[in-house]
């Protein structure tokens, strides 16, 4: 997304929830977190890493409204929700319509249908979807999905037995070498997952989180090759064509090795030994870790509160002990750049020094510029989360925020009186947190980025480095 090859990202979930997510990203509409604890979405999406990349696609949006990134949903799983935003709008526009009924695509497919065939017409209508939507950006597209739909490669004798076609092998016939997918592997893991019998319906499996030991170290398993291949390392991104020229990886093209293939359920019962892939099946790049551990989760995912005027803050979550600031929202690295004549406010919870860009884009040189006193009556600051802090501090935290508030008051002012073009915000991430809240939409736009460290006492040299290597 950085480097503008990528715009879209395509969720395996249903169209209705990741609109919800779009309408945020994109123009900050709702709650994101009430969009990730619906039930259409997966698991893996619901904590602080994916929330995170919810608040940076916003905030990229905010700093570049002419060349956004977008959210989709694509997958067909739960279709009679989708299906039914579609019979609404058609019905309004014609009456025949409303006699229409919806359908479900089931778990299980109907009595003398070939499982494989039944549960690829969702992967070939996955890939349909997925193709339409990336070709009206006109840009690249990244997929988030299992392992099992992404992947295109499979032996073709293995392929033309099972009859299974994924979506990432649809995808590469009508991509070729645009296509590229990347797998996940481990050695260890404990899966929050649900556990299921070999054979039993996938209707009348209860979806419950559990906490499922998966050992992927076992013979004939990829993640006992890895960890062998890659001695001492705890996680690895790994080019598979690469390695499997390498020595340490020659059992690799003579065997068939298991891959973890858990996603919803698993079949612990039977794990690593009714599924194998063989020497020629695969992704050409793949994730790999050595072992995960219990992951930080909640079920209703991070609490945001979100105005029409500040841009996204996370405040603290329900599930954890301490109040979580995005730090490092802002998109940066070789995008931030501080034009000439530009502004730099340096926060912190008692203090503002205030800069104007002398010189040029690629030349800094930083002129202060008088910070007159600010003004910390706004009470409203962190109201929320510090009213029993501020009982135990004597009114110290509140103080700050305030102040923090203050600051975001007269850089809004400066901004909508047309005397702040353009600024860089540099915080400690409590202050820059409080000041996210308060900011004005001409702020936002105003906004060329921010940086979350503790700058107030640094020699104007540090400020310049920090924004060149931001």
């Amino acid at each position: 997304m950085r480097t503008g090859q990528v715009r879209l990202l395509l969720m395996k979930s249903n169209l209705a929830p990741n609109a919800r997510l779009d309408d945020y990203v994109r123009a900050g509409i709702g709650d994101p977190a009430d969009a990730l604890r619906d039930l259409s979405q997966f698991r893996n999406v619901k904590g602080d890493e994916f929330a995170g990349l919810v608040l940076w696609m916003r905030a990229w949006n905010l700093a570049h409204p002419d060349d956004m990134v977008r959210i989709a949903g694509f997958d067909a799983q739960d279709s009679g929700r989708d299906a039914d935003i579609a019979l609404t709008y058609l019905a309004a526009r014609d009456a025949a319509v409303a006699g229409l009924s919806i359908f479900e695509h089931g778990l299980d497919p109907p009595e003398g249908m070939n499982r494989a065939e039944y549960y690829g017409r969702r992967d070939r209508a996955m890939a349909r979807i997925a193709l339409r939507m990336q070709q009206r950006t006109g840009k690249g597209a990244v997929i988030w999905a299992h392992d099992l739909h992404v992947i295109d490669r499979l032996d073709p004798p293995f392929a033309a037995m099972s009859g299974y076609r994924s979506l990432g092998m649809e995808l590469e016939d009508a991509l070729g070498a645009g296509y590229r997918s990347i797998g996940f592997s481990f050695t260890d893991a404990i899966v929050r997952t649900t556990p299921a019998r070999t054979g039993q319906q996938l209707a009348q499996v209860r979806v419950n989180d559990q906490l499922v030991p998966l050992p992927n170290s076992g013979p004939d398993t990829v993640g006992a090759l890895f960890a062998a291949a890659l001695p001492g390392r705890q996680a690895a991104w790994i080019d598979m064509d690469r390695l499997r020229a390498e020595p340490a990886l020659a059992g690799f093209r003579t065997a068939w090795k298991f891959w973890p293939a858990e996603g919803w359920l698993v079949f612990a019962d039977n794990w690593q030994k009714d599924f194998a892939a063989p020497p020629s099946s695969g992704h050409p790049g793949s994730t790999w870790l050595s072992g995960t551990g219990r992951r930080r989760r909640s079920a209703a995912g991070p609490t945001c509160h979100v105005s029409p005027t500040c841009p996204p803050t996370i405040e603290r979550a329900p599930w954890r002990a301490v109040r979580v600031e995005p730090t490092g929202v802002q998109p940066t690295g070789a995008f931030m750049k501080l034009p000439a004549n530009a502004h730099v406010a340096v926060v912190d919870g008692t203090q503002f020094r205030f800069f104007r860009n002398v010189g040029e884009a690629n030349a800094i040189k930083l002129q202060g510029i008088e910070a007159k006193d600010i003004e910390t009556n706004n009470k409203s600051a962190g109201v929320r989360d510090h009213e029993a802090t501020d009982r135990l501090d004597g009114g110290r935290q509140m103080e700050e925020l305030s102040h923090a508030a203050g600051v975001a008051d007269k850089l809004n002012h400066l901004a909508v009186t047309n005397k702040l073009d353009k600024v860089v915000i540099i915080a400690d991430p409590s202050s820059l947190g409080e000041m996210r809240r308060h900011y004005h939409t001409e702020l936002q736009a105003a906004l060329v980025g921010e940086i979350d460290k503790t700058l107030t006492n640094s020699p104007v040299e540090d400020i310049i480095r920090a924004i060149e290597n931001a």
